[in-house]
């Protein structure tokens, strides 16, 4: 969608390609750690599941 409003195409890379391969991957290893250390809190577990609405 940044692309197609950037570039007005769809075939291109996005401009933001670069930053997103840089930053995923530490995004996903601080996501992971939160997820350990708050796995045994159920009232944490409960907000984080998939199968319940965040409200």
């Amino acid at each position: 969608m940044v692309t197609y409003r950037v570039t007005g195409r769809y075939d291109v890379k996005s401009p933001y390609c670069n930053i997103y391969r840089a930053l995923f991957p530490e995004v996903l290893r601080l996501e992971a750690l939160h997820l350990l250390k708050y796995r045994d809190e159920p009232e944490v577990v409960q907000v984080l599941s998939l199968s319940e609405p965040v409200t």
